[in-house]
């Protein structure tokens, strides 16, 4: 079954706790089909990006002299630190990414486990329907023989 889902990954403004639990919702919901699409990992890694950012703020809501002093120090060493930010940034969305995509391949295994094993089972139970239905016709083929107490042997 295909379909498509329209999902808002824009942030709670002004409200940090609210954004992180929406993320973690999206995240949620994105990774939730058995075999998540392209476009189903790349909204949870948008969720994963925003959680991220709330969690950030949640930090300096809690902390604001943290945020202050990494604040001036962002202003006082320039552009550099900005560029090792973002590098920062990326490497952290990345190693998300990797890590979204390692559970969305154990997911797909233990499901196709799952289904093999289900199959087994269905094709156990299907030769057990078959034998129980040649031991009925042995029973009906011997009950409407002319012999009326004939004995017989059924090998299963």
């Amino acid at each position: 079954m295909s379909g498509e889902v329209s999902i808002d990954t824009s942030p709670i403004e002004g409200d940090p706790d609210e954004t992180l639990k929406k993320a973690q919702q999206v995240k949620a919901a994105a990774l939730a089909p058995a075999q998540p699409s392209s476009q189903d990992i790349k909204v949870a890694a948008e969720a994963d990006q925003m959680e991220t950012q709330a969690r950030s703020d949640i930090l300096a809501e809690n902390h604001p002299d943290a945020s202050s002093d990494s604040t001036h120090e962002h202003s006082s060493t320039g552009s550099a630190s900005d560029s090792s930010a973002d590098n920062t940034d990326t490497q952290q969305n990345l190693t998300n990414s990797q890590n979204i995509e390692a559970t969305v391949s154990s997911n797909q295994r233990r499901n196709n486990n799952e289904l093999e094993d289900k199959s087994q089972e269905i094709a156990t139970n299907n030769n057990m329907i078959a034998r129980r239905l040649q031991i009925n016709n042995v029973y009906q083929s011997i009950s409407i023989s002319s012999k009326p107490y004939a004995s017989f042997n059924v090998q299963v």
